[in-house]
């Protein structure tokens, strides 16, 4: 009987520990705002109407991290068939590009003892009985066409909007899972 006991105890004490890296973004907060961004620069290019070469237009972009949306951006164009010149003065048509947002957020409910008193530890784990973490991003951008000689409007965009979603669940004690974001926009034909 001692024993049995011994061992469904082992089989419940347990211990569960996810670590994150260091930058000033996880890895997954960058998959997930990568992702969201590759959706609404997808979303972007097949609302434009882009006439000849064109050249994109960065200047209201300003943002960290924002280098990445700004390629999602070219290439979602490219795929749609538009022709891009890095070299200003030779494009008939000028893509001025704009971000809202590109970022993440957290949502945390924990049903258990978040810092039980332990002489063992200085920072002792906490008791999960329930942990539900959601993160999600949210990438809004938009942009507008005009002419690089006459500067009349060519097309534009209301703000589209990119997301992505990663949810985490735990429960006690150890037992966790994750629901990933969807894959990445599917590839579509040039126009």
């Amino acid at each position: 009987m001692r024993t049995i006991l011994l061992i469904l105890i082992t089989g419940i004490a347990g211990c569960s520990s996810v670590k994150s890296s260091a930058p000033s973004k996880t890895a997954a907060d960058q998959m997930l705002t990568s992702t969201a961004a590759d959706q609404a620069a997808d979303m972007l290019a097949h609302a434009l109407r882009v006439k000849g070469l064109a050249f994109v237009d960065t200047t209201y972009f300003d943002l960290e991290d924002g280098k990445y949306a700004i390629s999602a951006i070219r290439y979602a164009l490219l795929r749609t068939g538009v022709r891009l010149t890095d070299d200003r003065p030779k494009a008939e048509s000028i893509v001025e590009i704009r971000v809202g947002a590109l970022s993440t957020n957290e949502k945390e409910f924990f049903v258990g003892v978040p810092n039980p008193r332990s002489l063992d530890s200085a920072n002792p784990a906490p008791i999960v009985l329930y942990r539900s973490n959601t993160r999600e991003a949210v990438a809004k951008l938009a942009a507008f066409v005009y002419d690089a000689r006459s500067g009349a409007l060519i097309s534009g965009t209301e703000p589209v909007h990119g997301t992505a979603k990663l949810d985490r669940q735990e429960v006690a004690p150890g037992i966790s899972w994750e629901t990933h974001p969807p894959s990445p926009v599917n590839e579509r034909s040039p126009k």
